[in-house]
């Protein structure tokens, strides 16, 4: 009997053990998952800024321009 009471305690350490082991697996999975989601929002967002600085940008320009012809006047 006591055999047995062993090797059925050592049977639920390793099903234990295994639950364990693929909780842990489970996690890892999802935690990469996340990991891959937020780069691409951090890309989506760096990109976002970059074009934004360049609308500004040329937003600016145009403005100087406009600024530069009420300065000097019309072309004579």
């Amino acid at each position: 009997m006591n055999d047995e009471a062993e090797r059925k305690e050592s049977e639920e350490r390793i099903n234990l053990d295994r639950s364990k082991q693929m909780m842990g697996q489970q996690q890892f999975d999802e935690k990469l998952e996340q990991n891959e989601e937020l780069a691409e929002l951090r890309a989506d967002t760096s990109l976002t800024k970059t074009q934004m600085g360049i609308d500004s940008k040329r937003q600016n320009d145009l403005m100087k321009q406009m600024d530069v012809r009420i300065l000097k006047g019309p072309r004579r």
